[in-house]
Parts: C-alpha cells; structure tokens; sequence
C-alpha cells in the first residue's frame, strides 16, 4: 500500500515538475517574443524618424539650350520632391510660353511639381514677351504641390510636407516684375511677408524658406532696391534666401543684422560684424544664407567681380571667368539638418553646406 502511495507521489510531482517546466518555457518564450517585439517597434520607430526628410531643387535663368536640357533631366531622375523655377524661361520671343513649358515637360515626370515664379522675360522685356505671359506660364505649369495660399505663380507660400511641414516656403516677385507687389517697409505685401515668417515660427515649423526670382544683394550688384525685404528677411534670420537674375552662382556666408553695428548690409563696403558664420556648417536660428542660382542653363554666363567689396560677405561663386559650370542647388530638409549641394551638369564646379539645429 505503501508502495502505491509513493508511486502516484512520483507521478503526481512528475507531472506537477512537468507543468511548471512547461510554464516556464511559454514565459521565457513571451518574454522573449515581447522584447523582440518593443526592439523591432523601436528600429521602425527609428527609421520612421529618420526617414522624415524631404528635397528640392532650385534654379532659374533656363533658356532652351543643352545645358537647360541637361538640367531638366536631372531633376526628373534626381528623385526630388519637387522644384522650384525661379523664373526667366525663354529669351527667345518666339519660344513662348506654351513652347517652352511643353518643351519642359517633356523631359519631367507627369504632374511634377516645378513650381513656378516670374522673372523679367516672362512678364515683358523689349518686347521678348507680353504681359500677361506668366498667366501663360501658371496655365501650362501649374501648381501640383496642392495646399499652397496666395496666387501661384506670382506671390505664394506653401508648408512642406503638408502634414506635420518641416519647412514653409514663401514665394515672391519684388522689383516691380510683376505689377501690384510692392515690398517697401509697411507695404501690404511687406507686411504680409512679415506675418508668413511670424506665423511659421508660432506654427514651430522648422524652416523658412524665402524666394524670389529678382537677386537683391550679389556680387557685381549697384544697389538693392528691395533693400527693406533684404533687412527684414535678415532681422528675422530667415533660414534660406534664393535668388536667381544673376547668371552665374553665388552663395553668401550666415549672414545677420543686429541692431547695433550691423544695421544693414552696405554696398559699398565689406562689414564683418554682418557675418555670424563664414564655414560650410552652420547652425539654425543665427542667420541666414542667400543661395543665387542663375545656372539654369541660359548662355552667356556673366562674370565675377573679384574687386568688388561685397565679395567679403560671400563664401563661394561661380561664373564666365571663374569655374564656368551650369546646373541645379539642390536641397535635402529633415527636423535636424537643411543640407545644400550644388550639382553641376556641364563644368567641375561643386559646392555645399549645411545648417543644423
């Protein structure tokens, strides 16, 4: 009897020692299936934030030749999100505004988003084109970033991506290219400018973008005649200012006014309390860079002049007498870094920076 007793103890702890080892194996496993789980969650999380950016390119200045073309191919397989044409298209008066935008076209993606601003030739200049010619120009390149406010085309902005944006971008025609906008101190258009920037920064959008087809202040330039948007745009450390007009590249140094003893940028002569950062990276919030890309194909380039005393506020150029070369700036934005990298498409000429922060 005693015998049995013990037997069905052995068996009742066999199987008790069963069952546990049992459950010890389904928690170790869901133990193990829940770490590897929160890790896999973690690294697509990570990815996902990283993966946050986006890119563009700009240039102005086309024209119909083979460095245009070379161009407009580059950007239709560069992978860009979109592009911004800061305006003179033809400077032929019998390539008009149907003629070229097919013949930009051509060599786009479908729908792509080659997001247009007026420069002299494509408003009216010694009869190249009418007036109404960049009403042409927004009928056959139209807008396909799709939440933009203002009129295309002409004076606009735009937040990028339109969820959770990581930069604002405003569009604008001064220098009377188009008639209407005016950009003196307490002009609608200034103040409406003034409140795009404020109203970004309340929205805590990352960036700010400023661009224009008209150049303000480059090398080889007399006078500014924008002069109140170039200091507000500077007093508000606006991120970017792109420019195109001036057939060659120019990209400045951070630059900032300050109230005291850079109260504006002169002219005349080089000051270097202007200047909060002359190397290739820089930090966020400080300054800002003016990036004029005139390289959008059209022949001839202009020159570079090395006497002049604004050259001090520039880090690097590129023109008919220095490093000769078309092509596009290109740009990639994320939360932490606005990179730049001019790609060439005919010459040896590269440049790049970055801003972080």
């Amino acid at each position: 009897m005693s015998t049995v007793k013990n037997n069905h103890r052995k068996r009742s702890l066999t199987r008790r020692h069963t069952i546990i080892s049992f459950g010890s194996i389904l928690i170790v496993a869901l133990v193990i299936m829940t770490s590897l789980s929160a890790s896999a969650q973690q690294k697509t999380t990570m990815t996902s934030q990283a993966g946050t950016s986006f890119s563009f390119t700009a240039a102005g200045d086309y024209g119909q030749t083979s460095y245009t073309t070379a161009n407009l191919k580059y950007i239709a397989q560069s992978g860009v999100n979109f592009n911004l044409a800061l305006g003179d298209f033809s400077y032929d008066p019998s390539v008009n505004a149907a003629a070229w935008s097919a013949y930009a076209k051509s060599y786009l993606p479908a729908n792509f988003p080659f997001e247009i601003l007026p420069g002299g030739h494509d408003t009216s200049n010694a009869g190249e084109n009418t007036s109404n010619e960049i009403d042409a120009y927004a009928a056959d390149l139209p807008d396909h970033i799709g939440n933009i406010t203002g009129t295309y085309a002409k004076q606009y902005t735009f937040d990028y991506p339109a969820s959770n944006p990581l930069a604002r971008f405003i569009l604008i025609s001064p220098s009377d290219v188009v008639s209407g906008y005016s950009y003196t101190k307490g002009s609608a258009d200034y103040n409406w400018v003034s409140q795009e920037i404020d109203s970004a920064r309340a929205a805590n959008i990352h960036w700010v973008i400023v661009a224009m087809h008209q150049y303000c202040f480059v090398i080889d330039s007399t006078s500014c005649t924008s002069q109140d948007l170039l200091d507000l745009l500077l007093t508000k450390h606006v991120d970017l200012i792109l420019q195109a007009q001036k057939h060659t590249y120019q990209v400045s140094k951070q630059l900032a006014l300050n109230g005291t003893t850079c109260t504006t940028l002169s002219d005349s002569h080089y000051n270097s309390n202007c200047v909060v950062n002359s190397t290739t990276t820089m930090t966020r919030g400080v300054g800002s860079v003016i990036v004029v890309t005139g390289t959008g194909g059209t022949t001839p380039q202009l020159a570079i002049n090395t006497h002049d005393p604004k050259l001090g506020y520039f880090r690097a150029w590129a023109g008919a007498n220095i490093n000769e070369t078309w092509g596009v700036s290109q740009f990639t934005v994320s939360a932490t870094q606005l990179s730049m990298h001019f790609v060439n498409v005919s010459g040896s000429f590269t440049d790049s920076f970055s801003i972080n922060g």
